[in-house]
């Protein structure tokens, strides 16, 4: 009977376990990126500016592109005006370029990328 309820509860603890590994995606899963977080921790501080300067003066590499895509705050490219408006936003001075706030990246969809269907 000892080994019944062994066997039970580590039976029950397993399917727990791959339940909730299995709800784990849609609970974490956060799409896109903040604007203005070029270091990627999921928030805005002087370490973005620092990692921004840090990349245009090269003391980094940004072999992914990612620095430079949360990092460009205005949309003209990475460079020292996305610094100071980030500054500018951590002072509470300005904030036209939302920084701070989420965005959102479009996964294509089917008909996004396949080509047409062309009957022969």
């Amino acid at each position: 009977m000892k080994k019944k309820t062994v066997f039970l509860s580590i039976f029950i603890s397993m399917v727990a376990a791959v339940v909730m590994m299995s709800m784990l995606p849609a609970v974490t899963a956060a799409t896109g990126y903040i604007r203005g977080d070029a270091n990627g921790d999921d928030k805005v501080d002087i370490a973005d500016a620092t990692t921004i300067q840090m990349l245009i003066a090269q003391m980094t590499t940004d072999a992914d592109g990612s620095i430079a895509k949360r990092g460009d705050v205005d949309g003209n490219g990475l460079d020292v005006a996305d610094v100071t408006k980030i500054q500018r936003y951590l002072v509470e001075a300005e904030n036209e370029s939302h920084i701070g706030e989420r965005v959102n990246e479009q996964v294509p969809t089917r008909d996004e990328y396949e080509l047409p269907f062309i009957p022969c």
